[in-house]
């Protein structure tokens, strides 16, 4: 369970995290949060409708948009940008809405390379903006963004800091490190209103295992997604529109971004789907506001942990020793007497009575194996807040024992011991003489 040669067992355990995250997302991920966060999207239509092409966009532009936005009343707002227009056209705008902003008593975030650049190029931002980092963690095997940061380059990540802003608990300087982010899954009906998704061929756990989990979609997001050009351009100014609107951004904590062709900003998701890297933040955010502290990790939540008075590796080692004595007691069973059944002429009834008698006792063994193993993933998930990866070598460790125990590899090595051992008296006997 702790080591793992060539990386090999590594890799199997992210594979299965993500198998877990994808079929089993709906059940276990509540989605209380779901209706906390929302994308605002810019995309093409707008760089060549209101923008006639350029890119990036002024300054003024952006105000329009936050000022547009502000009209409906976001609780946080988190700019998905890089604001590096040194001749910053359009920044008196700017400043005009961040101010707007501050006195309505909304917090604004905006990305950046690092503080010192924010302070640096940005000083008449102070105070208006919080700068954050918005580096995306990507796992070196497979692209995968599994994990968000808690800081980068001595920045705090964006997720982390607005939680923490929101929920007023310590986050970005949580011992518990990077989190493990659990991709929403559920339905977002707000999104189906509009959007159509595509469909996955390996949509079941069966066709994943057998095929490999290798299909790729851009399927319909879990946050509630706005596009820009539906804010700055409403199809008409009703007040039936403009409820609409508010519905999908009054309160919301708002991750404004871009998908744009040519700004390759584009997200691995370990539910398979390919989506612009704002939907990364906006799923971390959606974790930290679902669970705080009690995010997954790969460090177990230390208070509950304390209540064991146990480190973690002695935690499982007393995990595994009920299954060892269940293989063990399995192994010493005695052979079922069947002449204790009361006897039948009938054929069938006879074979069906063998056949259960036999099977009852393995029956009950594997059910207690399977919820036993059930638990111990369940508490590990539910109470220490460990990563799926951190939890699921307990069943590939299960299916290992079964393998070795159909192979009578323990048997067969002791007995080689035992016969290496015995020649090795003859040889030193015949020596001796």
């Amino acid at each position: 369970m702790t080591s793992s040669f060539f990386n090999i067992s590594g890799n199997i355990d992210k594979y299965l995290q993500d198998l877990f995250n994808t079929h089993f997302g709906t059940w276990v991920y509540p989605e209380t949060s779901q209706d906390k966060v929302a994308v605002l999207l810019l995309n093409d239509d707008v760089v060549d409708g209101a923008l006639n092409g350029q890119w990036p966009a002024t300054y003024k532009f952006h105000a329009d948009v936050l000022g547009d936005l502000l009209d409906h009343q976001p609780s946080a707002v988190f700019i998905d940008f890089y604001w590096m227009n040194q001749d910053k056209p359009g920044v008196e705008d700017l400043l005009r809405t961040l101010n707007d902003y501050k006195d309505a008593g909304i917090p604004v975030y905006m990305a950046a390379p690092s503080n010192q650049w924010f302070e640096s190029f940005w000083p008449e931002l102070k105070g208006l903006i919080q700068p954050v980092s918005a580096h995306v963690n990507l796992d070196p095997a497979d692209f995968v963004s599994r994990s968000y940061p808690q800081a980068y380059q001595g920045l705090a990540s964006g997720a982390f800091l607005i939680a923490e802003d929101l929920l007023q608990m310590p986050l970005v300087e949580s011992p518990r490190g990077d989190m493990d982010i659990f991709w929403g899954t559920a339905k977002n009906h707000k999104n189906l209103a509009w959007m159509e998704t595509q469909a996955k061929s390996d949509s079941s756990v069966l066709n994943s295992l057998k095929n490999g989990y290798s299909t790729v979609a851009t399927d319909i997001p879990y946050t509630t997604t706005v596009f820009v050009r539906d804010l700055i351009n409403p199809k008409d100014s009703s007040d039936e529109t403009q409820e609409d609107l508010s519905n999908h951004l009054q309160g919301h904590v708002i991750i404004y971004g871009a998908n744009v062709t040519g700004v390759q900003d584009f997200i691995f998701s370990p539910t398979r789907n390919i989506l612009p890297g704002v939907y990364y933040h906006a799923m971390a955010i959606d974790n930290l506001l679902t669970w705080g502290n009690g995010y997954k990790s790969n460090i177990a939540n230390i208070t509950a942990l304390f209540l064991t008075h146990l480190p973690l590796w002695l935690l499982q080692i007393l995990f595994l020793v009920p299954l060892s004595i269940a293989f063990l007691w399995r192994g010493k069973q005695a052979v079922i007497d069947l002449s204790s059944l009361p006897p039948t002429n009938n054929k069938i009834l006879s074979f069906l009575a063998d056949s259960g008698a036999k099977l009852m006792p393995s029956l009950k063994f594997w059910a207690f194996v399977i919820i036993y193993v059930f638990i111990i993933c369940w508490y590990q998930y539910a109470v220490l807040d460990l990563a799926v990866a951190n939890w699921i070598g307990f069943v590939q460790l299960l299916g290992l024992g079964v393998l070795i125990g159909k192979l009578d590899f323990v048997e067969r090595s002791i007995n080689l011991l035992k016969k290496a051992c015995s020649s090795l008296k003859v040889l030193i006997r015949g020596k001796s003489q």
